[in-house]
């Protein structure tokens, strides 16, 4: 080896393979190959809400036995003790001379009230939501 100038750069010395020392790397242990672990985006789904099925004999606070229809007299019988004697029932006879059947009361118009001497508001609305709730029970 000789020391240079910048026009001749020193020599470096050059170790042949003979005198290199074989490099062992470790074993690795044997495991699985490795597996990319990418972040996988997925739409958030709620989850449906599952209602018990219903059957006529289960008498639960959710569902109630299947009823028919009741007859006018009855229906207005039943209003009378919620919101008091006498309220409904004097409506009947209008009812049965307009040949009026529970389950059309709540298809009623504010007019076709007044013409069967419904006049208040409130009378109007308990009548279409019983009716409703009726048809509600009704298979």
């Amino acid at each position: 080896m000789h020391e240079g100038s910048i026009e001749n750069p020193p020599t470096l010395p050059l170790f042949g393979m003979s005198s290199s020392k074989e490099l062992r790397t470790p074993p690795q242990p044997t495991q699985q190959p490795y597996l990319s672990l990418q972040p996988q985006y997925y739409a958030y789904i709620p989850p449906y809400p599952s209602f018990p099925l219903l059957s006529p004999q289960s008498h639960s606070a959710v569902s109630s036995p299947l009823k028919k229809v009741p007859s006018m007299k009855e229906f207005l019988n039943e209003l009378n003790e919620t919101y008091g004697e006498g309220t409904y029932t004097h409506f009947e006879t209008s009812f049965m001379e307009q040949e009026v059947l529970v389950q059309f009361i709540s298809e009623f118009t504010n007019t076709d009230f007044k013409k069967l001497g419904i006049k208040k508001i409130g009378w109007q609305k308990v009548l279409r939501r019983a009716t409703l709730k009726i048809l509600s029970w009704v298979k």
